[in-house]
C-alpha cells in the first residue's frame, strides 16, 4: 500500500470509485486534450468509447499493465501504458496513463494521415498485428463508402474490410495487390489495387500503412472483355471439334455432332459473332479472299483504311492487305500447317499506333467440310493489351522487389560490418585498461561509427520518401530564392570531401542572380546527391564542373559534369528506376542503395522539371536538371531558407559513404 501511495503522489492521473470517474489529474487532461467537466462522472466503460479504446481493453476489466492505443480530443493516437493501484479497497482505484514516446508513429501521422490526401486513392495506418486503425487521409471515409462498409467513426477499430482485403493487411510484409475484389452487404463488387508497406517503430512496434486505388470500372471492363474472349474460344471451339461438315450448298450440316448438342445452342452461337467486341472474318484458303467479316472487325479495318466506306469495300479482297503482320510469307507458312494438321494457329503481335503500343491475339481455324477438305479460315482476334501490360507490371515489381532486398541486404550488412568490428575493438581496448594509449584509435572508430550509423538512417529515410512518394504524398514548400546563390553555397559546404579525395569542384554561373520558386531542402537533396555520384566515379586529379545556364526564359538548366568512368550506353535508360546498382560485387568502386537517382529523378519531377544524363564510358559523365523558372506570390511563401547548420547536417546523410 505505500508504494502504492508513492505512486498516486507522485503522478495520478485517474480515480475511480465503483469503476465511476470522480477526479482526474492536470497531466491526464494534458495528455488526452479533454477538459474535466468530460471525464468527471463518466463510467470507465463510457472512457473506453471516449478514448477510442473499447476494441482493444476494457478499463474496469484490467488485469495488470496493458499497452493500447487512444484518442486524444484531437482524434491523434496515443501509445500508452496503461496500469492501476487499488488504494483502500477493490472498488476504489487509481489509473496511470504513460505515454510511450514513438518517433516511428509520429512520421506516420504527419505524413499519411489528417489533412492530406492521396490524390490518386487513399491511405490509412494500421497497428500491426491487432490492425487498429490510427489514422486515415480525408479520402478514406468515401472509400468506406465505395465498399458498402459502415464508416461513423472508424478511428480505434479493427477494419470491417472483406475477408480478401483483410488477408491482405495481415500478410505483415510490404507487396502489391492487385484487383482485390471486396463485396458490399449487397453483393455488388468493387476492385481495388492495394499498396501495403510495413513500418517498424520503436522496439518490436509495428505498423501498416495501406493504400487503396479504386479500379472497379477497368476491372469490371477487363472482366467483361474476358468473358467475351472465353465465350469466343468456345465459339471456336464449338466449330472446330463439333460442326465439322459443310454440304454442297455451303450450309453447315450436323452429322458428326457429339451426343446432346442441340442445333439451336449452335446457331445462338452463330448470331452472337455480330455482337461480340472482337474482330471476326473469315476468308478462302486458296486466294485468302474474305467473304466474311463483323461489325467490329468492320469498323476496326475503317478505322485503319478510310477508304473503306461499305462493307463491300472489302468483301472478296485480299485478307492480308488488311491483317497487321511482320511477316506475312511466314504467317501464311504457319496456317498451312496448320490446315494440315486440322488445328487452330494462334498469332501474337505487338504493334504502335499513334504513339500506343497493342498486343493482340488471333485465332486462326480452318473449317473442314463432310469430304475432309478446307472450305475457309476463320480468324478471330482479341485485344490482349491489358492482360500483357498487367504482366510486364507485375515482372517489373517482382525485379524491383528483388533488387530491394539485394541492395538493402548489402547496404545494411557494410554499416553493420564496420559498427561492430568497431565495438568488438573498444571492447578490446577496455578489457587491457588502455582507452589513453589508443585515444586517435578510439576516435576514428567513432567518426566511423557515427558515419555508418547516418547511413542507415538515410538508407531507411529514403525507402520511406519513396513509399510516399508512390503514395502521392510526397509535398513540396515553394519560395522564392535566388537559385544561383543556393548552388554556390552548396558547392562551398562540400569542398571539404572534394577535397579529401584530391578532387577540384567549380561552379561556373552564365548569370549572378535568378529568382525562381524551389522547395530548397528538397533541391538540396537533388545536386547533393548529382554531387555525391560525381565523387564516387571520380579519382585524385580529376574535376567536377557545375554550370547553370538560363535555357530560356522559362528554364533554367543546372549541370554536373565529371570526369570519372563514365556509364556504359545500355545502361543509361535504367539508372534512374529504383534500386539499381550497376556494380553489386563486393570490390565495387562506390557504394549506394540504388535510390538517390530515383529520389531525385522524383523531386525534380515535383519541381515541374526533369533530370537527364550524357555519358561517355570512362570519359565521364553529366546529369542535366531543368527546372521552369517561375516564381510564387511573394504571400505565399511558406519555408524558411534552409540555414548552413542544416545543410551541413543533410550533407552528413547524403555523402555517409563516401570515405574520408
Amino acid at each position: 500500500m505505500a508504494k502504492g501511495l508513492q505512486r498516486l503522489a507522485e503522478n495520478p492521473l485517474l480515480y475511480t470509485k465503483d469503476n465511476m470517474i470522480y477526479r482526474v489529474s492536470e497531466s491526464f487532461l494534458h495528455l488526452t486534450g479533454y477538459e474535466e467537466c468530460d471525464l468527471i462522472g463518466k463510467s470507465l466503460l463510457e472512457l473506453d468509447r471516449l478514448l477510442k479504446s473499447e476494441h482493444q481493453i476494457s478499463f474496469q476489466d484490467l488485469k495488470g499493465i496493458y499497452y493500447p492505443y487512444i484518442f486524444n480530443s484531437d482524434n491523434e493516437p496515443l501509445e500508452v501504458k496503461v496500469s492501476f493501484d487499488i488504494l483502500d479497497k477493490e472498488d476504489h482505484k487509481v489509473y496511470y496513463f504513460e505515454e510511450q514516446k514513438n518517433l516511428a508513429l509520429q512520421f506516420l501521422l504527419k505524413n499519411f494521415g489528417g489533412s492530406k490526401t492521396n490524390k490518386n486513392g487513399t491511405t490509412a495506418v494500421f497497428s500491426y498485428p491487432n490492425c487498429i486503425l490510427l489514422s486515415h487521409d480525408q479520402n478514406y471515409i468515401t472509400t468506406l463508402c465505395l465498399m458498402d462498409i459502415a464508416s461513423d467513426n472508424p478511428l480505434g477499430k479493427y477494419p470491417s474490410f472483406s475477408n480478401s482485403i483483410l488477408d491482405v493487411l495481415k500478410q505483415g510484409t510490404s507487396f502489391h495487390e492487385f484487383e482485390v475484389e471486396s463485396r458490399g452487404s449487397d453483393g455488388a463488387a468493387t476492385y481495388w489495387d492495394i499498396n501495403v508497406k510495413m513500418i517498424w517503430g520503436d522496439g518490436t512496434t509495428q505498423y501498416v500503412v495501406i493504400s487503396f486505388y479504386d479500379v472497379t470500372e477497368k476491372t469490371r471492363e477487363r472482366k467483361l472483355l474476358m468473358k467475351k474472349r472465353s465465350e469466343m474460344e468456345f465459339i471456336v471451339d464449338s466449330m472446330s471439334d463439333v460442326v465439322k461438315s459443310l454440304d454442297k450448298d455451303g450450309e453447315y450440316t450436323y452429322k458428326n455432332i457429339e451426343p446432346g448438342y442441340k442445333n439451336e445452342e449452335y446457331t445462338a452461337l452463330q448470331e452472337s459473332v455480330e455482337e461480340i467486341s472482337m474482330y471476326y472474318a473469315s476468308f478462302s484458303h486458296k486466294d485468302y479472299k474474305i467473304n466474311y467479316l463483323n461489325q467490329f472487325a468492320f469498323q476496326a479495318f475503317k478505322e485503319e483504311w478510310p477508304e473503306i466506306k461499305i462493307e463491300s469495300d472489302i468483301i472478296g479482297k485480299d485478307f492480308f492487305n488488311y491483317y497487321r503482320t511482320e511477316d506475312v510469307e511466314e504467317l501464311i507458312q504457319d496456317i498451312n500447317k496448320s490446315i494440315e494438321t486440322q488445328t487452330s494457329y494462334l498469332h501474337k503481335l505487338e504493334f504502335t499506333k499513334d504513339g500506343k503500343t497493342y498486343h493482340t491475339k488471333t485465332i486462326f481455324q480452318p473449317i473442314i467440310n463432310q469430304n475432309n477438305e478446307v472450305e475457309k479460315i476463320i480468324a478471330l482476334g482479341i485485344d490482349i493489351s491489358d492482360e500483357e501490360l498487367a504482366n510486364k507490371a507485375m515482372a517489373k515489381l517482382l525485379k524491383a522487389q528483388e533488387e530491394l532486398f539485394i541492395n538493402t541486404s548489402h547496404e545494411l550488412k557494410t554499416p553493420l560490418t564496420v559498427i561492430f568490428s568497431g565495438a568488438q575493438l573498444l571492447n578490446l581496448y577496455l578489457e587491457h585498461d588502455s582507452l589513453e594509449d589508443y585515444r586517435e584509435d578510439i576516435l576514428n572508430v567513432n567518426r566511423m561509427t557515427i558515419r555508418n550509423c547516418y547511413r542507415l538512417t538515410r538508407l531507411i529515410n529514403n525507402i520511406l520518401d519513396i513509399s510516399k512518394i508512390e503514395t502521392g504524398l510526397y509535398e513540396l514548400n515553394l519560395s522564392n530564392y535566388n537559385i544561383v546563390g543556393i548552388v554556390d553555397d552548396i558547392v562551398e559546404s562540400v569542398s571539404e570531401y572534394t577535397k579529401s579525395k584530391g578532387i577540384k569542384i567549380v561552379f561556373d554561373p552564365d548569370l549572378e542572380e535568378l529568382m525562381m520558386a524551389v522547395d530548397v531542402s528538397k533541391f538540396d537533396r537533388i545536386l547533393l546527391n548529382l554531387i555525391s555520384n560525381a565523387i564516387k566515379f571520380s579519382i585524385a586529379g580529376e574535376a567536377i564542373l557545375i554550370r547553370l545556364v538560363e535555357k530560356d526564359k522559362h528554364t533554367v538548366s543546372i549541370s554536373v559534369t565529371d570526369e570519372g568512368i563514365g556509364i556504359d550506353p545500355k545502361n543509361v535508360d535504367v539508372i534512374f528506376e529504383k534500386f539499381t546498382q550497376l556494380n553489386r560485387s563486393l570490390n565495387r568502386i562506390a557504394e549506394g542503395t540504388g535510390l538517390g537517382l530515383s529520389i531525385a529523378k522524383s523531386l525534380a519531377e515535383l519541381h515541374g522539371g526533369s533530370i537527364s544524363v550524357k555519358s561517355t564510358l570512362n570519359e565521364g559523365s553529366t546529369f542535366t536538371i531543368e527546372l521552369p523558372t517561375k516564381r510564387i506570390d511573394s504571400s505565399d511563401n511558406n519555408q524558411i531558407y534552409t540555414n548552413n547548420m542544416d545543410r551541413v547536417e543533410l550533407i552528413k546523410y547524403e555523402f555517409s559513404d563516401i570515405y574520408l
